[in-house]
């Protein structure tokens, strides 16, 4: 296993992989997940409830 620093690993995933190596552990790998899926599902809700009331309240005054 070559645990040495490089340039495309940061220095806590050097720091994961010299820890499990002494425990005997496998790196937890997929540890810190991004939110930007939920942020961007957030968005797109409420954009569609914003143009769904509009549109409602665009009806309501025609009739």
């Amino acid at each position: 296993m070559n645990t040495s620093n490089s340039t495309s690993g940061s220095t806590s995933e050097v720091a994961a992989l010299n820890r499990s190596s002494k425990t005997g552990e496998l790196p937890q790998t997929g540890e810190f997940e991004s939110n930007t899926d939920e942020y961007l599902g957030g968005v797109a809700l409420l954009t569609a409830i914003l143009l769904g009331l509009k549109t409602r309240k665009k009806k309501n005054q025609q009739q």
